[in-house]
């Protein structure tokens, strides 16, 4: 592996004279995530350096980013083929450490730290990116709600008013036939005022005669 130490396996990383690195690198070790994550830096290392890429293109940290989640052994069936034979590999190279490696202590802790530096980030963006799809999740919720809401208010409204009109024709057409009753009303008065006016001059007439005579 290049620019790591050949010893480095998932549990060689666990230092127990740190307490707070012990807890972490453990963390990552039952994952599998530390395998995973050497494999990324070594598959990184050796793509910036095989090919001439631009910046634009792409930076080492989102190369590396998207082989971790391409390569996630929960997720893929290649990823999870991929860190075990990078274990069994690990196991059979155990007898090939330089015992003379002083230094070997401070590479696995710096090595160790540089990791969970990589880690954190891709857990910040992926986190990011969960809050993001949760927010949009929220503000479609919400406007669906709101539609809904208006909708609602819409048909009260309508409601309201159809109510209303259905008030309002009521009420002129009763005054309407209140307004027929009272003109048959007069028209009858009137015929009878007449009748009583044609009976009474009749009666004059008859006693005038009588006079008369």
């Amino acid at each position: 592996h290049n620019g790591l130490p050949t010893n480095m396996s998932s549990s060689s990383y666990i230092d127990t004279s740190n307490p707070g690195l012990s807890e972490n690198t453990a963390y990552l070790s039952d994952h599998s995530l530390l395998a995973l994550l050497e494999m990324g830096l070594e598959a990184t290392l050796h793509e910036f350096k095989s090919t001439d890429r631009s910046l634009s293109e792409s930076t080492p940290v989102i190369f590396l980013a998207s082989w971790l989640m391409r390569h996630n052994p929960r997720h893929s069936s290649s990823g999870a083929e991929l860190v075990q034979r990078f274990m069994q590999m690990t196991q059979e190279r155990e007898a090939l450490v330089d015992v003379t490696n002083l230094e070997e202590g401070h590479q696995r802790e710096a090595a160790a730290l540089h990791m969970q530096s990589a880690m954190r980030g891709h857990a910040a963006r992926m986190l990011k990116g969960d809050q993001l799809r949760a927010a949009t999740t929220l503000q479609s919720g919400y406007r669906g709600r709101a539609a809904r809401k208006e909708l609602a208010a819409e048909y009260t409204a309508a409601s309201v008013l159809q109510s209303g009109y259905r008030g309002l024709s009521a009420r002129r057409a009763i005054n309407e036939e209140r307004s027929a009753a009272t003109k048959m009303q007069a028209m009858q008065r009137g015929r009878t005022a007449r009748k009583q006016h044609e009976k009474m001059s009749a009666a004059d007439a008859e006693a005038e005669v009588t006079w008369a005579e």
